[in-house]
């Protein structure tokens, strides 16, 4: 068997349930440990097959780097470019200290972060309006309909010691 596969897991649907209570949003389950481990260890071995395959990513991304590095025609160009680039940086940067240019990036970086609160903000509101109302989709002002979906990512927790 390939390790690198997800392993197949067999599961049952019960179509009669008529004894059980229908769930609403917000109402509390009972706790399965059975499908709670189960889970556990299928996350776990997603984890393990993501984590390999971007170990394998970044070796074949420095193979395939280093492959240019090793043309003569390509790291005359590259070191070209470099140079070009830096200089438009030492331009960009001049021209950023004229105090018109200043302000506007200034209000540019205000905004940016006023727009990034307000999308986390908005992403905290449909996780509650999710919660009460059980849909995916909302009426915005215009009425026009939208649809908001969920993402979930993995990060390491933060340690305080």
């Amino acid at each position: 068997m390939n390790d690198d596969a997800p392993a197949v897991i067999d599961a049952e649907i019960e179509e009669n349930n008529q004894d059980a209570t229908p769930q609403t949003p917000g109402q509390a389950q009972t706790f399965d440990i059975n499908a709670y481990n189960a889970t556990l260890e299928v996350v776990r071995r997603r984890l393990t097959v993501i984590e390999n395959a971007k170990v394998e990513l970044r070796k074949l991304k420095e193979m395939y780097n280093d492959s240019f590095l090793n043309d003569e025609l390509f790291v005359k160009a590259d070191k070209i470019v470099k140079e070009a680039t830096q200089k438009r940086k030492d331009i960009q940067n001049e021209l950023a200290k004229q105090p018109a240019i200043a302000d506007i990036a200034g209000k540019l970086k205000d905004l940016k972060e006023q727009i990034k609160s307000e999308e986390v903000s908005l992403a905290d509101e449909l996780m509650e309006y999710y919660k009460t109302a059980g849909v995916m989709e909302i009426e915005d002002a215009d009425g026009n309909v939208r649809e908001f979906q969920i993402s979930i990512r993995l990060k390491p927790k933060v340690r305080v010691e």
